[in-house]
């Protein structure tokens, strides 16, 4: 009976210290489970910090390199870039002074008015790097004489309406020896009252432009244009023209 007892007890024993370590096992792997996920999360959490503050750290850097590249260029184009009055490629005149003080660098030239100019003779022909001459409307009202000669780089000529309205009998309009010219516009009623208007050496001019009443009085004469294609003559001008030369390739039409 005794040792029937025993048996039990042993068998209860083993079964309960079994229990116990099962019970003691499975608590401890939940237990490193619950700590592995734990440390994963908060291993996670730091790495997406890390990430977001890294991230916000060279937005934050590129931002200000941005802005000092950006700062040093506008300080760089500040120092060797002058008003556009001043530049010696561009030239902007409202009065005398500023057409007299142009350089003859000058490239391109755009006339926004004039009303002091008061000699008789106004002559582009020292700019020898012109490119391109604009003449705004109602400029230039005194002048008798305009000169436009020898440039070899102008390309383009525009003059607005109401441009050059002297009466004098003497009074004419000279273009000739610009190579690479290739458009001439005239605005309407510009050189209304001009006697003459003569052109040659002109081999590139393609068009020739003329709106409404330009040179009325005008004895016409053209030369050497080979190569132009397009002549356009609003209402008007020429109509009181007494000898007309227009000289191409093949010679002379009267």
């Amino acid at each position: 009976m005794l040792a029937q007892w025993v048996e039990v007890k042993e068998e209860n024993t083993t079964e309960g210290n079994c229990e116990e370590k099962e019970e003691n096992t499975t608590q401890n792997e939940w237990e490193e489970k619950e700590n592995t996920t734990q440390n994963e999360c908060e291993e996670k959490e730091n790495t997406t910090q890390n990430e977001w503050e890294e991230k916000e750290e060279n937005a934050t850097h590129n931002e200000w390199e941005e802005k000092e590249e950006n700062a040093t260029q506008n300080e760089s184009k500040e120092e060797t870039i002058p008003p556009m009055e001043e530049l010696p490629e561009n030239g902007i005149v409202t009065c005398k002074a500023a057409l007299d003080a142009l350089t003859e660098q000058v490239s391109f030239i755009t006339v926004q008015s004039c009303a002091d100019y008061r000699s008789e003779v106004l002559d582009f022909s020292r700019f020898a790097n012109l490119e391109v001459l604009r003449i705004e409307k109602d400029c230039f009202d005194y002048p008798s004489k305009l000169k436009i000669e020898g440039l070899k780089k102008l390309k383009g000529v525009e003059i607005a309406s109401g441009c050059f309205h002297c009466t004098n009998a003497d009074s004419e309009v000279i273009i000739r020896n610009c190579p690479e010219l290739t458009e001439l516009v005239i605005g309407d009623h510009s050189f209304p009252s001009f006697k003459s208007l003569r052109m040659s050496g002109l081999p590139s001019l393609q068009r020739i432009q003329m709106g409404a009443e330009c040179f009325r009085e005008v004895s016409l004469e053209v030369k050497t244009m080979e190569n132009l294609e397009v002549l356009v003559l609003g209402e008007g001008c020429f109509e009181k023209s007494l000898h007309t030369v227009i000289e191409g390739e093949g010679g002379e039409i009267e």
